[in-house]
């Protein structure tokens, strides 16, 4: 007679094995398993893109521009394999809108932005189990022509600070916005972004915060911390005209903090004016900054360091611009430059 032994549900997993039926303990029961789709279908985008942009904000701590930014970047991208026939989104598909852009106009650099952002997406889908395989990963980004930065001469800086009526309250703010790009060298989003609180006058720095919400502090000269202070006796009768209470340093008409778009608009008002130059942007004022740091012997870690730049090869662009200081320190000292 053979003899047969049974095994209650806790023997078995003490050797090992598994239950043959169903286990009445719950505890005991397995996990249905994150059902991963090969595939990504364009009707399903929209709440995979809603869900992508809440972790960016939530989990990554991303600035309002770049959530911005990528959430326009996906929309596009949604609505173009919505009109161009496609059910999945494949590389295929994405090659397809990346072509497209390039029909339009767009240039490497932009091109470039948008497969970054396409990248980050399908890596967090992947990451998430919600995606298999990332149709992105094997894209490659266009090889951008490099262009050596514009900047201004200091004379036409100069002349652009005194073109507004710092009588009035927009003239006041022209003139802080001009001098704070090119006495710091901060970004766009960066002087937007400042509070009155940043500013210290008593150690003579304006706290920065960057890209990431890394903050860095920036030392600002005499003259630029005197007319900060001028400014701020203006911005605060203007505050009390408008009757309001706020923290920005930059104000726009109605008193709230002002947006990046109506920067743009005044740097070029009146560095187009000064220079002649009608591409003039805050940008070029911080190439500006660094460039004339550079040509006076500023040392290059120093001015990475207040530009915010997180690689010193992002810094280097700007030796290129200083070719003419460094052939005058050969001519005036290399025996062979001699005549």
């Amino acid at each position: 007679m053979v003899r047969t032994r049974t095994w209650s549900c806790a023997r078995r997993r003490q050797r090992g094995s598994t239950c043959s039926v169903r286990c009445a303990n719950p505890n005991t029961r397995r996990k249905p398993r994150k059902r991963i789709v090969k595939s990504l279908t364009v009707s399903g985008l929209g709440r995979h893109i809603t869900s992508f942009l809440t972790y960016l904000e939530s989990e990554r701590n991303a600035s309002p521009f770049t959530i911005a930014s990528y959430g326009t970047d996906l929309t596009q991208l949604r609505r173009f394999l919505q009109t161009s026939g496609h059910d999945t989104v494949t590389r295929k598909a994405l090659r397809a809108f990346l072509a497209d852009l390039a029909q339009q106009g767009l240039g490497p650099a932009s091109i470039n932005r948008k497969l970054a952002c396409l990248r980050s997406f399908f890596k967090y889908l992947c990451a998430h189990e919600l995606l298999e395989t990332n149709p992105a990963h094997s894209l490659s980004f266009l090889k951008k022509e490099k262009r050596l930065p514009g900047y201004f001469s200091y004379e036409a800086i100069l002349k652009a600070l005194h073109l507004p009526d710092t009588r009035t309250y927009e003239g006041a703010r022209a003139r802080i916005i001009i001098e704070l790009f090119y006495a710091t060298g901060m970004r766009l989003r960066e002087l937007v972004g400042l509070n009155v609180e940043d500013v210290d006058f008593s150690n003579a720095v304006v706290r920065v915060t960057g890209k990431g919400g890394k903050q860095r502090l920036v030392p600002l000269g005499k003259r630029t911390a005197k007319s900060l202070q001028d400014y701020l006796a203006c911005r605060s009768a203007f505050l009390a005209a408008c009757h309001q209470e706020q923290h920005a340093l930059i104000l726009d008409d109605r008193g709230k903090r002002v947006a990046p778009r109506a920067v743009q608009r005044i740097v070029k008002k009146y560095l187009a004016r000064a220079s002649g130059d009608e591409s003039a942007s805050p940008h070029m004022l911080r190439h500006s900054f660094a460039t004339h740091l550079l040509e006076e012997g500023a040392d290059l870690v120093a001015v990475k360091d207040m530009l915010g730049h997180a690689n010193l090869s992002t810094t280097q662009i700007y030796t290129h611009l200083t070719v003419h200081r460094l052939k005058k320190v050969y001519e005036q000292a290399h025996p062979r430059a001699q005549k």
